[in-house]
This record gives structure tokens, sequence and C-alpha cells, in this order.
């Protein structure tokens, strides 16, 4: 799960912009389109956010019913498709989480967050990354071993997460999404690129720290490597 965008990033922002002029004039055709480009990878920032498959594709689901009512209103002189739509879900994911959280403290024997696994307990799988890797009965192909291990690995990674503060996991979060720029970071949480950067590098420590307390051995495989540029 490597955090190094792709050289795309602009080419994809381009490539955006002729289907949200034609979703934005109505053609519902664009949009579907525009949908099945960005689902995938914002089903896994949901995922890696704590939020469990369900709930992570009813948030989804109102991510993109909200940038259909809103098309109007998007600028592109302002900010690329993917990052006025990862705006909008980081949104709708902090409000979710911040409201389980108090719903669990609320409760009796209610846990305390932060640096624990959060209201979601530990089933809160990433509903694209982790499904889309599950082989299907028959078809383990030459190595099962190695796709068990792989398995292991990303739901080591995930519990990681879930034990990061919400403002740690969801600069990690956007870390991890395919040609998700720095500068694109920055402007999702809403402060400047060295203050962007700054927090990432702060945060991937305490991913690290949280990765070895889990697992002993984990700090010569810690998946923590590159930097969005």
């Amino acid at each position: 799960m490597s955090t190094a965008p792709s050289v795309a990033s602009d080419a994809t922002r381009a490539d955006d912009l002729p289907l949200v002029h034609r979703a934005a004039q109505g053609d519902r055709a664009a949009f579907t389109m525009l949908v099945r480009r960005h689902q995938r990878g914002l089903f896994g920032f949901l995922g890696r956010m704590g939020i469990t498959q369900a709930q992570a594709q009813d948030l989804a689901q109102e991510c993109f019913l909200r940038v259909w009512r809103h098309l109007g209103e998007f600028d592109p002189r302002r900010a690329a498709f993917s990052t006025w739509l990862y705006t909008i879900a980081r949104r709708l994911a902090l409000n979710w989480l911040d409201r389980a959280e108090h719903t669990l403290r609320a409760q009796p024997g209610g846990g305390a967050g932060g640096g624990t696994a959060g209201p979601l307990g530990d089933e809160a799988a990433d509903p694209v990354d982790t499904a889309a890797h599950e082989p299907a009965p028959g078809s383990w192909g030459d190595d099962p071993l190695q796709q068990l291990e792989q398995q292991r690995e990303r739901a080591w990674l995930l519990a990681g997460m879930r034990r990061l503060p919400l403002a740690d996991r969801s600069l990690l979060a956007l870390a991890y999404v395919h040609d998700m720029s720095l500068a694109q970071i920055a402007q999702i949480e809403g402060v400047s690129e060295p203050a962007a950067k700054a927090r990432l590098h702060r945060a991937r420590g305490r991913l690290r720290e949280m990765l070895v307390a889990l697992d002993g051995d984990a700090q010569a495989r810690c998946p923590l490597n590159g930097e969005p540029t």
C-alpha cells in the first residue's frame, strides 16, 4: 500500500473536466463515469478512516449525491474535481465518526476513543482494498500463502490506522489514495503544504508506533516509505 502518487494526477484532472462539464448540464451518463472512476479510491479512503463496509457505502452514496446536486458550484480553477470530491467525503467521514464516538461515550462503559480501536470495532475493514484482494474459492493461484500474508498485512495496517486520532487518520488515509499529491492533501485538509508535510511525517511516526505495538516484528516491514509530492 504505497503512498507515492502516480505522475498521472494532471492527466486525471484533465480527463475529469469534460465529464464534469457534461454532468453539470444534466448528463447522467457522464456522472456515472465519474462515479465509476473515483468510487474505488473513495471506498478505500473511507475504509482506512475506520468505517465499516456498509456505512462506507452509505457515506459514498451521500457524497456522490451531494456532488451531483452541487456540480454547478464546482470551480476547476480552484481545485481538481478529485480534491473537491475528497473534501466532501472527508467532512462526511469526520462528522460520522465524531457522532459515533460521542454515541459510544454516552453508553454505559463507553470508551474514550483517540488511541483505541474506536467505536467501530475490529470489523471495520477497508471496503474495497480488502474485498478486492480476497481470492474467490478455487482461485488461489500459485501462491496462496503469499495472498494470505498480504491479507494479514492489510488487516494489521488498518488496525493501526483505527487506533490513531481522527486528524492523523484523515491525513494518512488521503496519503494512501492513488494519484493524491501533497498539494491536494493540503488543500483538502485546509492547511499549507509545509504544514501538511510536517503533520504527515508526525502521523507516520505515530502509526509506526501503533504497528510496532501490535506486532513486535513490524519495524523491519513497516509500509510507511515514500512521501506524496
